[in-house]
């Protein structure tokens, strides 16, 4: 063997074999146990180091014996897993294992951890890192080997707690039959881990071969200790092992007891509701099923009631008569509060309501459950079981019963807790199994005790707060408990194992081991078990005996299938593969109507006798994988496994399962991971500058860009040409307006570059001096003294001659003498007031009043003279946004009041006047704005050339539109171009999906849809991308605005470690928006490489290419069923490819056959599509829809209720030809007739509460029906709570929407086509109507709201609640006395609002539809306050 050494965290107590079996015994070794070679001296020994300790836990010398001896080989005593039969065994392992290696990561795995859903290699990956001992039951390491999130090669030790369990198809076992032995043969024992097994009692049954068993199972040899025997036998304290006898119980009926045998037996297995529903499916799979039932008689009510009774009979020969009585009564009691609490909710009502009855026929007498004063109402063994308690009783005791059923468990603790000569002495607990599962209906009548009920038992017992435990067997295995004085075994031991665990629970010092025998066991001993266990140690100690190598050419067993997935070292075994396909199975999108099992039909060769097994699955799975078949066998059971074998490698071929075989698609793309839970809010970089490199510019090129602004005045159309003079070329900017009042606007265009320059170094100054010039006039507070370098240069069109002119100044006085009628003065400066700026209006001689005077008397001036009428210089400093009627505009905290503009006279004298005409000083304050618009033109023009440069988007006003938040308030927000990206998305994705995986059925594609367009995702590929930096949310306010200078940008640092709080929701919208945009840019092609720049890990093909595949992917040979040409003319096709139409009119119960496919695929296809066109129509409107009214009106549309409304009215006229009686002749004729035939009759199914569905919902179409189409066709609010309490089954809008995908696949994805059809439905045309009212404003918008949606605005801030209850509906006159099923339940809501109770509804079908209806009479009541209030 080659030299190693192996290093391994361990520490734990062991059980092994011994001379005194019935001995926990404790082997702590220390926290490194170093095994420093593993080679051979000459003896031929394998030597190791002795384990070294630390704490205060040293190893007894018989424990380094059994040490050394699991060096020598795999032993049944020797990254470490440790594998425990139980969970409640697990977590005691755990703390013990943890307590001594602290340093150490030790991981503890279970079902409360959910390892069944782990189904990605990464997710156990993370688990298991820097983790060095794991602590789990063996199925969890059973599945994680089963599925190839670990490798055998990973463990250096498997320790198998409890041993004695691994035989047959023990999880432990199968780890070894399945995975260790295989990997043995193939690559040789050091590839796999040491094996340390320990037990009290290696043999489980009676049989010494038993031990052979186990050792072949596990690879290993047991031994017990030899040598240091007298070391062991001291710290063993051996229980005194007595016989209790008793006397058989005399045959004494019980009334309960009887009465409850003369119900069960009374059963009428035609009753049952588990055989009338399946009467009532009448399917050729409902009637196999059935068939089997009637014989076999075994249902689940009928089990229970059987197992009710199976349960009091053993009670009754055990305890007597009170404990049967008190047994029954109470078992009854708890299933009537149960049902009427609910609480066990995996029982149907129709389950419930049978058993209640039929357990109410049962005669129970009443019994006192809190006293027991009748001894004669006690058994025998009980009264002898008493008498030895009270014997045995004293202050320190502690004692264990086991006992065989839970059920008598719980009954005995309750009966020592009355009885007169216990009640006083014992603290009684329980402790049992658990019986429940969270996969299957198990919930028990007689199941008294609750696991959640005994959670702090041991501690209590451990604690001296109970001193009394009554148990089942699984407090025979492992579990730490306290030692007692007084072990009692109620119904004897089946095993050997049984024996030997139950008496090693008896460790306290003169202890004793009782084992009550009676009746045909009286002449039972013990010395059976006693003999049977010295031939166990014999064996232990024979060290002749050698351990069998099992060769690599072992015999194969008999169904020994195996299917291994190399990559992942996932297997896939006959006995694992029934489970697996269920799983599969349970996974399926479920649906009403729907069995998601599948389905095994059984054939007989009639020569050989040999059967056959063939696997159905639901149709909604696919033709391709549908049904498979298996080999022969000679037995059903074999057959079966064999053809879910069978059925799972399909499976797995095909794409549908993963590489761990579990149920996950599987495709060659990256992984899509499901990414965290998102926060609401995210730090993300400052928004990208592009003035800094457009100011790296000024100093790389000698080329200047000159491009023409224009301003043209909104209300007399005088227009102001200015030259902007850039480094670099100006993408194109949008024009825009500016606000310059509230009542006067100018319009702002900025050309593209007209032509390039290079100019000298006197040019460029000039150029800088006259921008100079125009800022100062108006910024001159704000500006650095005599510094000229701004980015962006500002120039008058062909008047550069003025500059020296324009920068002085000139007296008042002395222009109105030189130009006294002039119009183009510049800006009028107050000396007098720091040289504030007014905008000159007129001149005035004549005397005004005192009070329209600044004047200089005020300030001991004279106020005669010249006068300039003027008006203040507004403070404002952003013009981009509207003023609104206080004369402010929103953004601007400095804007002007009314009165602040009221013209005012100014001395000329105290005056002087710029020689900057006004009209340039006015351009001045709108540069803030002009720069604005121009920076967010350089951003998105950033954004075209970067991150989105592969889409090519042409408009770069769409990318403005795309990147603007409303909260940035840039004029058009982001919102209408999310609203038809976000359909697109959809749209693309769900296309791509089904054309890449033609056998994906409905719940992987919306699975990996719903992962690829979720926020999450999205906000994910804006982190990837770098987008948040283009992404524009602070509003322009000019507040602040300070002149830009070259100099201080090229000090900035471009993406430095500014930030920013960003709703991650923005993040993703704006995604949504740049797909919008490059929809319309470019359609899907320009769609589809957006996708990509954001979506790069998943393989984006062409929308055409897509199409293509979707059709070629559709069936030529389906046959169409004849009467299938009136449905085509109905919806206005005519199908290429009829399979596409069967298709899509298959509900999922219809059984599958090798074409048929359900519609589901179809109907997630269709969804999109319908969704798409809605979206284009809404957007396209003229009129530009908000968003919010787009959104209401697309949820109008195309919700479930509205469509399937639509679908029952879609109907065609078909001739049909009568046979009527001729009054006139007496004989018949032939008549013509004509008779509607709706869309919703050409589905098929194969289930026949779908059509007492039907029937159902046309009745209460025929009610409602005139209504809805009244509101619908009027100015009525649109009618959510009448489509609501039409109560359509979701078949009806899936077949409308799986028509339209069949339509769009068989077209070519041709819109204009499925438009036809849903215009045909009806939706285009109320559509319309919705676009022809959305010129009255928000009225339409109201009348679409949802009655939740308009209770909550009419509320405002006040709290509204909804409280919903049921009620049963009275049993009417004409009730059917046999009818036992149970009384319809209706909805009440109440409505509150602010605690005020405003409306109740009742009547109500369901919780949706009677809180739309309460909410909508509840706004109507809000409505009506407000116009009494004139609110």
């Amino acid at each position: 063997m080659d030299q190693r050494q192996l290093c391994t965290p361990y520490e734990e107590e062991h059980t092994l074999a011994s001379d005194v079996m019935d001995e926990d015994t404790t082997l702590p070794v220390g926290s490194t146990l170093d095994l420093m070679t593993e080679g051979q001296d000459g003896d031929g020994e394998v030597h190791a180091t002795a384990p070294e300790l630390s704490g205060g836990m040293r190893p007894r010398p018989y424990q380094l014996e059994m040490f050394d001896e699991s060096m020598k080989r795999n032993i049944v005593v020797t990254y470490v897993w440790f594998l425990a039969p139980t969970v409640a065994l697990c977590q005691q392992q755990h703390a013990v294992i943890c307590s001594q290696l602290s340093a150490f990561n030790v991981l503890f795995l279970s079902g409360a951890d959910h390892v069944e859903r782990w189904g990605k290699q990464s997710t156990w990956d993370a688990a298991l890192k820097n983790v060095r001992v794991v602590v789990s039951t063996h199925q969890v390491l059973y599945d994680a080997l089963m599925h190839g999130f670990v490798r055998l090669k990973q463990l250096a030790l498997l320790i198998f707690d409890e041993a004695h369990n691994c035989v047959e198809l023990h999880p432990g076992n199968r780890i070894m039959q399945d995975f260790y032995h295989p990997l043995l043969r193939k690559e040789g024992k050091d590839c796999v881990p040491h094996i340390l097994g320990m037990s009290a009692s290696p043999v489980v049954n009676s049989k010494p071969c038993g031990l052979q068993t186990i050792e072949k199972n596990l690879n290993s040899l047991c031994r017990t200790p030899r040598i240091h025997r007298d070391q062991l036998l001291q710290h063993v304290d051996t229980p005194q092992i007595q016989k209790l006898e008793y006397l058989s119980p005399a045959e004494l009926h019980v009334q309960a007891l009887d009465s409850l045998k003369a119900v069960y037996q009374g059963l009428d297995i035609s009753e049952d509701p588990y055989v009338r529903s399946l009467h009532v499916q009448s399917t050729d799979q409902s009637r196999k099923e059935l068939a089997k039932v009637l014989l076999k008689r075994k249902t689940y009510c009928r089990d229970q009631i059987k197992d009710l009774y199976t349960k009091a009979g053993h009670i009754h020969e055990e305890f007597g008569a009170w404990a049967t009585n008190y047994f029954i009564a109470h078992c009854i009691d708890r299933l009537r509060s149960r049902s009427d609490m609910g609480i066990i909710a995996d029982w149907d009502d129709e389950a419930k309501r049978y058993l209640s009855d039929t357990l109410g026929r049962v005669q129970v007498a009443q019994v006192n459950a809190d006293s027991l004063s009748d001894m004669g109402e006690v058994s025998p063994k009980l009264q002898c079981f008493v008498d030895l308690l009270v014997e045995e009783s004293g202050p320190h005791f502690a004692g264990l019963v086991f006992v065989e059923q839970r059920a008598a468990a719980a009954v005995l603790s309750h009966l020592l807790s009355v009885h007169p000569r216990t009640k006083r002495l014992f603290e009684c607990a329980t402790f049992v199994g658990a019986s429940t599962s969270s996969y299957r209906k198990t919930a028990k009548i007689s199941d008294l005790i609750e696991p959640r009920e005994q959670k702090t038992t041991l501690d209590d017992f451990r604690g001296g707060k109970k001193n009394l435990v009554i148990a089942t067997s699984v407090l025979e295995e492992g579990i730490d408990i306290s030692a007692c004085h007084l072990v009692i075994c109620f119904n004897g031991p089946s095993t050997l194992k049984s024996f030997v665990q139950r008496r090693g629970r008896a460790r306290a010092k003169r202890s004793k081991f009782v084992l009550m025998v009676g009746g045909k066991g009286r002449n039972n001993s013990v010395a059976r078990w006693q003999e049977l266990e010295e031939i166990m140690k014999e064996m232990y100690l024979d060290d002749e005996r050698k351990l069998e190598e099992t060769g690599r050419e072992s015999v194969v067993e008999e169904g020994d299938r195996r299917f291994l997935v190399e990559s992942t070292g996932a297997l896939l075994t006959l006995e694992s593969a029934v489970g697996h396909l269920f799983h599969f199975c349970n996974r399926l999108t479920r649906a009403q109507y729907v069995d998601l099992r599948p389905a095994f039909s059984i054939t007989e060769d009639p020569v050989t006798r040999l059967v056959r097994a063939t696997v159905t699955l639901p149709s909604s799975v696919g033709s391709s994988v549908g049904r498979v078949a298996g080999g022969e066998w000679h037995t059903e059971r074999m057959a079966k496994k064999d053809a879910a074998f069978e059925m799972y490698v399909a499976l797995y071929k095909a794409g549908l399962v993963n590489d761990n075989l579990l149920p996950q698609p599987r495709d060659n793309e990256e992984e899509l991971v499901e990414t965290d839970r998102r926060p609401s809010i995210k730090s993300v970089p400052e928004q990208f500058n592009p003035w800094i490199p457009l100011a790296r510019k000024w100093s790389e090129t000698c080329d200047l860009h000159i491009s023409t602004i224009e301003v043209t005045d909104g209300e007399n159309n005088d227009k102001l040409q200015m030259e902007l003079i850039l480094p670099l070329r100006l993408p194109p900017v949008p024009e825009f307006s500016l606000h310059w009042s509230k009542d006067a606007y100018v319009r702002v265009s900025i050309g593209p570059p007209v032509r390039v320059v290079s100019p000298s170094a006197g040019e460029r100054h000039a150029m800088r001096r006259m921008t100079w010039i125009i800022l100062r006039s108006v910024f001159q507070s704000r500006m650095k003294s005599n510094e000229m370098d701004f980015p962006a240069l500002f120039m008058p069109c062909g008047e550069t001659n003025y500059v020296d002119y324009w920068a002085d100044v000139q007296e008042a006085t002395d222009v109105f003498a030189g130009h006294p009628f002039g119009h183009d003065y510049g800006l009028v400066q107050d000396r007098t007031r720091s040289y504030k700026a007014h905008i000159f209006k007129e001149w005035t001689i004549e005397a005004p009043p005192l009070t329209d005077i600044r004047s200089k008397a005020e300030e001991g001036g004279s106020s005669g003279g010249l006068f300039a009428r003027v008006t203040p210089v507004t403070k404002r400093r952003d013009f981009l946004h509207a003023i609104n009627v206080s004369g402010k505009s929103s953004t601007d905290a400095s804007n002007d009041t009314p009165k602040s503009s009221k013209s005012e006279l100014l001395p000329a004298g105290d005056c002087v006047i710029n020689n900057l005409p006004f009209v340039y000083s006015r351009f001045a304050l709108f540069i803030p704005s002009i720069l604005h618009r121009i920076e967010v033109a350089l951003v998105a023009d950033e954004l075209r050339k970067t991150i989105v440069a592969p889409v090519d988007i042409q408009d770069l006003n769409l990318v403005i539109t795309a990147i603007s938040a409303s909260s940035a308030r840039e004029g058009a927000s982001y919102q209408r171009l999310e609203f038809l990206g976000d359909s697109i998305l959809k749209l693309c994705t769900s296309v791509q999906l089904l054309a890449k995986h033609p056998d994906w059925h409905e719940g992987y594609l919306s699975s990996r849809k719903d992962l690829t367009i979720s926020n999450s995702r999205l906000a994910q590929a804006t982190d990837k991308t770098g987008l948040h930096k283009f992404i524009l949310t602070k509003p322009f306010t000019g507040l602040k605005w300070n002149p830009l200078y070259v100099s201080d940008l090229l000090k900035e640092q471009e993406g430095g470690d500014a930030r920013r709080n960003m709703s991650t929701k923005v993040s993703a919208d704006v995604i949504e928006a740049l797909i919008g945009a490059s929809f319309v840019d470019g359609g899907f092609e320009k769609a589809i490489r957006c996708l990509e720049c954001f979506l790069p890990e998943i393989r984006w093909q062409s929308h055409q290419h897509s199409n293509h595949l979707l059709y070629e992917a559709a069936k030529l040979d389906v046959p169409m069923p004849p009467h299938f040409v009136d449905l085509e003319r109905l919806i206005g096709y005519n199908f290429t490819k009829k399979g596409l139409l069967v298709e899509a009119m298959t509900h999922p119960s219809f059984e599958a056959n090798s074409y048929s496919t359900s519609y589901q695929r179809l109907e997630f296809l269709g969804d999109s599509v319908l969704d798409h066109i809605v979206v284009s129509r809404l957007f396209g409107h003229r009129g530009e829809l908000p968003e919010l009214q787009m959104h209401l009106a697309r949820t109008a549309l195309v919700n479930a209720d509205f469509l399937a409304f639509l679908c029952i009215e879609l109907a065609i006229e078909i001739d049909i030809n009568v046979i009527e009686k001729d009054e006139r002749t007496n004989g018949f004729r032939e008549v013509g007739k004509k008779v509607p035939k709706q869309v919703w009759k050409f589905m098929k199914h194969h289930c026949s509460d779908i059509t007492r569905a039907q029937e159902a919902c046309l009745q209460r179409h025929a009610r409602l029906r005139d209504e809805i189409w009244h509101a619908l066709t009027s100015e009525n609010p649109y009618p959510w709570a009448k489509l609501r309490h039409l109560e359509a089954n979701k078949f009806f809008s899936d077949i409308t929407e799986s028509i339209v995908g069949a339509i769009y696949v068989d077209s070519h994805g041709d819109f204009s086509a499925c438009e036809r059809m849903v215009e045909r439905l009806g939706v285009i045309s109320y559509l319309d109507r919705i676009l022809d009212d959305s010129s009255g404003g928000g009225g339409r918008t109201a009348r679409l709201l949802h009655p939740k949606e308009w209770l909550g605005q009419l509320a405002d801030q006040d709290k509204v609640k909804y409280i919903v209850r049921l009620e049963a509906e009275e049993d009417s006159e004409e009730k059917d006395p046999l009818d036992t099923r149970p009384r319809k339940r209706r909805h009440i809501c109440k409505v509150l609002v602010k605690d005020e109770e405003v409306a109740v509804v009742g009547g109500g079908t369901s919780r949706e539809e009677v809180e739309t209806r309460a909410a909508e009479v509840a706004a109507k009541v809000l409505l009506e306050r407000r116009g009494k209030n004139g609110d």
